[in-house]
């Protein structure tokens, strides 16, 4: 069994590319207008449903969520692809083929 850190490792991204590459526009939604009633949550709903049918991303803003929250997540997660083992990763394969079930791990590969 994989031991229990106390503190996951730190995730640390890689930088921006040097390269001259066309980056795509993302909407950004603002999740503020969901307090603004029917008609800002109507209005959020269509941005997101517009960002979902021409992109599939988006990039959100003043979701009330702070920046040591998401690196924690994001280094939790980190943790948890890099270190656990390949066997017990297979051990909790995702069989989405076979079961129509995403829970799990999608191992290298797995889509092609």
């Amino acid at each position: 069994m994989p031991s229990i850190r106390a503190q996951p490792k730190h995730f640390v991204p890689v930088g921006p590319s040097k390269e001259d590459l066309e980056y795509a526009d993302l909407q950004t939604l603002d999740l503020s207008l969901y307090q603004k009633g029917p008609e800002g949550m109507d209005a959020l709903a269509k941005q997101i449903d517009e960002a979902m049918k021409t992109q599939g991303f988006f990039y959100i803003v003043n979701h009330g969520i702070s920046e040591e929250e998401i690196e924690r997540q994001t280094d939790i997660g980190w943790t948890v692809l890099n270190d656990t083992p390949i066997e017990e990763k297979k051990k909790l394969e995702a069989k989405i083929q076979e079961t129509g079930y995403y829970d799990g791990f999608k191992l290298r590969n797995y889509y092609q």
